[in-house]
């Protein structure tokens, strides 16, 4: 009997640990090799922004790059929706880039690689928000890309080396950032409860 009560308890730790929070995805899942869009460039601020009409900057980031020589190059697509709340007017990249796709879309090489951190900041995006409806920003893989179906970044010793991106939303189906949406929902952490804890669950 005891230990069918510690199997059942460790089956609802478990569920607990995985259970969305009010239904819904988890959002913003930092690294490893995690691309996202972010008001700050250490990628804490990665809820969503509300934002009257208007110019706002964001930062797209890359968390915990696997790759111990850096970044050389990277490649991804935003897309905005609906269409027509947000344009993206200017992108000021990180480091000597050169875009050999338009943005935003984003085909980028190097001139000498971006140093590896916990967040590595590629580029600062201005967009302008026509109105207050809310709007969404989505990633992509792009149009023709260098690993077929991946977002990707290019080791900084070896830009013939990919590293595949995942989206910081956890899925390309999922915004990686939002305005005037209200929140994203953040990324949801293990639950770590007492046994006592776990035996309230069946009382």
């Amino acid at each position: 009997m005891k230990k069918m009560l510690v199997a059942i308890a460790l089956a609802a730790v478990a569920t607990l640990s995985l259970a969305p929070v009010g239904g819904l995805a988890q959002i913003g899942v930092p690294g490893p090799n995690v691309i996202g869009v972010y008001t700050a460039t250490d990628a804490t601020a990665r809820a969503h922004r509300a934002t009257n009409p208007g110019t706002f900057d964001v930062y797209l980031v890359v968390t915990n790059p696997t790759a111990t020589a850096g970044i050389s190059g990277w490649e991804c697509r935003l897309e905005m929706l609906p269409a027509g709340i947000l344009t993206l007017i200017n992108t000021a990249y990180a480091g000597q880039a050169l875009n050999v796709a338009t943005p935003p879309e984003y085909a980028v090489g190097l001139a000498s690689p971006l140093p590896r951190n916990d967040a590595v900041r590629l580029a600062t995006l201005t967009f302008f928000a026509s109105a207050t409806t809310p709007a969404n920003i989505y990633m992509h893989p792009i149009t023709t890309p260098s690993q077929p179906g991946d977002m990707i970044y290019a080791d900084g010793a070896n830009p013939g080396i990919f590293y595949r991106l995942e989206w910081s939303s956890g899925d390309e189906a999922l915004p990686v950032f939002g305005v005037n949406t209200g929140p994203l929902v953040p990324p949801i952490p293990n639950d770590e409860d007492t046994w006592g804890g776990v035996k309230n669950l069946y009382r």
